[in-house]
């Protein structure tokens, strides 16, 4: 009977994985390169944090957390206080601006809307956001929609 070695599946070693099987390059020019470097980077320090590929769920949550720090999405509602807007100048229709979630956007009178509160998608990879006028609280979210 022939013994097999075992080794560890990592984050990185996933990442790597998947990477090698679609042929991107990890060395030289361009974006390819430079993203491989950043998710093992990623993938390294969840590895330093104790997260475990075998068992992703805190890196999962983590990671949810992270898209919304990137997306500008707020971890709870909005409450629309006076605390969350910031003055913008140069803009016709909107005047304040939502310090905590920058695609809420509210006018002189009042009245709030979320920038990307609609995407409509004609197909062919053709999308157009909408605003969508918002009441508080309010949690950030996109509805697309089919044309």
């Amino acid at each position: 009977m022939t013994e097999k070695t075992v080794t560890k599946t990592t984050f990185r070693s996933l990442m790597e994985r998947e990477w090698d099987h679609l042929g991107w390059d990890r060395e030289g020019e361009g974006m390819h390169p430079e993203i491989y470097a950043d998710l093992a980077a990623m993938c390294d320090a969840l590895e330093e944090q104790k997260h475990d590929a075998a068992h992703p769920g805190s890196a999962r949550l983590l990671v949810k957390f992270l898209a919304r720090v990137v997306d500008g999405i707020p971890f709870g509602p909005l409450s629309g206080d006076d605390a969350e807007w910031m003055s913008i100048k140069g803009h016709d229709d909107y005047v304040f601006q939502n310090v905590r979630c920058p695609r809420i956007f509210k006018d002189a009178d009042g009245r709030a809307w979320d920038i990307q509160g609609v995407i409509v998608d004609f197909g062919n990879a053709q999308f157009q956001a909408q605003p969508k006028e918002i009441a508080f609280p309010y949690i950030p979210a996109t509805e697309v929609v089919s044309r």
